[in-house]
């Protein structure tokens, strides 16, 4: 595999600046153990910039786990790191969770760009369990996490994390500090799980779960529309809408968290469901 080719495979972009390596590794760690996660979880590691900060740092009784899936890769972290972490050769999104998952985790990547939301999705599902993250990725991904209400880069990928999680920034990351260089900005972001989600009942069970991302993801297929439109084939969307008392000729982007709640609560009743 080339070099060229194996960066598209991959998706790897590997950090090089130490000023941005050091401030991630100390905030990670402050974090961690401001949170008593005493597991600790990198995925895609790389050539190991994040993880020999990492690793010299931890005290007795700490643990770190990599997963990667670039065989490469992971032989040289073998031999750089031969028992002091615990390592997982694999796609992430396809490693079963029970092998990395552990009570109290503390989560910190340079995500792929290819994969990033993908891998952001799978991790948050588990916000009982992570108490925080700080995760780096494509800039213009990272102002979709973060969004606010009423601002265009809101949408069903704001809302799908932030009804379990804060987003907030750590620092914006310029191509020159990786090698090779990307073509885009970066962002690394810092997650941490609520103690509730915002929209009660939206996790209580799966057919909760995949309503609520039903609700979220129509709502945001077409955002130049008023809800009445995006809503019109959608039967129960639309009674969903007229009972909760939503103004019908705001776009999805208007809504307040209170606003989803109804709407949601109406869409359950609407699905026959408790």
């Amino acid at each position: 595999m080339s070099k060229r080719t194996r960066r598209q495979v991959y998706g790897q972009h590997f950090l090089k600046d130490e000023s941005l390596i050091e401030k991630i590794v100390f905030d990670s760690l402050s974090l961690f153990r401001e949170q008593q996660c005493r597991s600790w979880l990198e995925i895609g590691p790389g050539h190991g910039a994040l993880t020999v900060s990492l690793q010299k740092n931890m005290a007795p009784g700490e643990t770190l786990t990599l997963v990667e899936k670039d065989k490469r890769l992971i032989e040289k972290l073998q031999g750089v790191f031969p028992n002091a972490v615990r390592m997982l050769e694999g796609d992430f999104l396809e490693v079963d969770p029970s092998v990395w998952l552990q009570d109290r985790l503390g989560v910190v990547s340079n995500l792929p760009y290819s994969s990033g939301t993908a891998i952001l999705l799978e991790l948050s599902k588990y916000y009982q369990k992570i108490p925080v993250m700080i995760l780096m990725f494509q800039a213009e991904v990272a102002q979709r996490i973060r969004a606010k209400p009423d601002t265009k880069a809101w949408g069903s990928l704001s809302l799908s994390i932030q009804n379990h999680w804060e987003a907030r920034t750590l620092c914006l990351v310029p191509p020159k500090a990786f090698i090779p260089p990307p073509q885009v900005n970066s962002e690394v972001l810092i997650l941490k799980s609520l103690k509730e989600p915002r929209v009660l009942d939206s996790a209580r069970t799966p057919e909760h779960q995949d309503l609520w991302q039903e609700l979220i993801k129509t709502a945001f297929l077409h955002r130049r529309k008023m809800l009445r439109g995006v809503f019109i084939k959608n039967s129960k969307l639309a009674q969903a809408l007229e009972a909760s008392g939503i103004d019908p000729t705001l776009r999805a982007e208007a809504l307040s968290w209170t606003d989803w709640a109804v709407f949601y609560r109406e869409f359950l009743t609407a699905c026959g469901v408790k």
